[in-house]
C-alpha cells in the first residue's frame, strides 16, 4: 500500500470542520438541510452562483452518506488500534492529529485507507446507542494518511475532539469503525471553492457567458457529472 494523505482543509473552508461539528443526534437527522437544499437552476447569473448552487446538495449528500452508515453501524467494518500516540504536528484545538498503529493480522474485517471517515469507539458497536451510551468513548475521526510496514499498518489521523490516552488506552480497547470515504467529498468541495483566478473557475465562466452555446454549457455539466462521480480533477479536460 503506498502512502497517501488526505486534504481535510481547503482554502478558508473545510468540509471536515463541518462534519466534525456534527453530533450524532444531527446525523441521524434526515432533515438537518431540508430547508437549505434547493433545485439547482439551468441558468446562472455569475460563475460564483453557479459555484455555490452545488454547494448545500454536496453537503446534503455528505450528510445523506454518513446518516446510512451511521444507521447501520452494527454491520460495520471494524478493526482494533494497537497504539495512541500525539503526532509532532499535533496543537490544540483544531489540529488533532495523532499516530495509530493496526495490526495487519488482528482478524479485523477493515483495512483503514487514506480518506476514511471513521468513529473511535472503546466498544465493537452492536447498535447506535452503543455510540452514544455513557461512559462509552466515541469520537469521530479522519485518517489523513496510511503506510503500511512489515507488520503494521501506520496512520495519521486527524480527531474531532481530543483523545485522553492515559485513560482510554489504558483501561479499554480501541477500535476504528468505517462510516465513510471523505475523499471524493472533498475533491468535489475543493473545486467549487476554487480560486476566482484559477483555470476551473476561468473555464465555467467561459461556458456560462451568453454567447455560449446550449451544446457547450450541457457537455460542461456532463463533464461535471463525470467529475463529480470519478473524483478527478478538472485539469483533466481538454481546454478547446
Amino acid at each position: 500500500m503506498e502512502e497517501e494523505e488526505a486534504e481535510p482543509t481547503i482554502g478558508n473552508e473545510s468540509l471536515i470542520d463541518l462534519v466534525f461539528s456534527w453530533s450524532i443526534k444531527d446525523v441521524l437527522n434526515k432533515d438537518l438541510y431540508k430547508d437549505k437544499v434547493e433545485q439547482i437552476p439551468t441558468t446562472f447569473p455569475s460563475t460564483s452562483s453557479y459555484m455555490k448552487s452545488f454547494i448545500f446538495p454536496l453537503i446534503e449528500e455528505t450528510h445523506a452518506d454518513l446518516c446510512s452508515s451511521m444507521a447501520s453501524v452494527s454491520v460495520a467494518r471494524t478493526c482494533e488500534i494497537l497504539s495512541v500516540e500525539s503526532s509532532k504536528d499535533y496543537q490544540p484545538p483544531k489540529d488533532l492529529f495523532y499516530n495509530f498503529e493496526v495490526d495487519k493480522n488482528n482478524g479485523g474485517t477493515y483495512e483503514p485507507e487514506t480518506g476514511d471517515l471513521i468513529a473511535l469507539t472503546d466498544v465493537r458497536p452492536k447498535c447506535i446507542d452503543d455510540l452514544r451510551r455513557p461512559p462509552n468513548f466515541y469520537l469521530i475521526a479522519l485518517i489523513q494518511r496510511v503506510k503500511a510496514e512489515k507488520d503494521c499498518l501506520k496512520l495519521r489521523i486527524l480527531a474531532s475532539m481530543p483523545i485522553v490516552l492515559e485513560h482510554d488506552m489504558q483501561k479499554n480497547a480501541l477500535f476504528a469503525v468505517f462510516l465513510v470515504n471523505m475523499t471524493t467529498y472533498s475533491r468535489i468541495w475543493k473545486a467549487l471553492n476554487s480560486d476566482p483566478d484559477s483555470r476551473n473557475v476561468n473555464i465555467i465562466e467561459k461556458l456560462l457567458r451568453p454567447d455560449s452555446s446550449n451544446a457547450d454549457l450541457w457537455l460542461y455539466l456532463y463533464r461535471l457529472s463525470l467529475f463529480f462521480s470519478s473524483g478527478q480533477a478538472f485539469t483533466s479536460w481538454d481546454d478547446d
